[in-house]
């Protein structure tokens, strides 16, 4: 992500791990932790235009306008 290479793709699993760690987690205590906000952070890094701007997704949604990924 740091490159700005897949970055919806990355959001994407970190979506679904950290879901996964969230209700392996709160189901033992009731109370969700810390990681709603990584959560949030990597939905909106999926919904805006992250890696667009500068970075090398910039590059692959130039070259393949119909990958929803880049």
């Amino acid at each position: 992500m740091l490159l700005g290479c897949t970055t919806r793709l990355a959001a994407m699993v970190s979506i679904f791990m950290l879901l996964n760690y969230w209700f392996a987690t709160s189901s033992v205590t009731g109370i969700p932790g810390l990681d709603t906000a990584d959560l949030v952070l990597s939905i909106i890094v999926l919904v805006t235009a992250a890696g667009r701007v500068f970075g090398l997704d910039q590059l692959l949604h130039r070259r393949w306008r119909r990958v929803p990924l880049w």
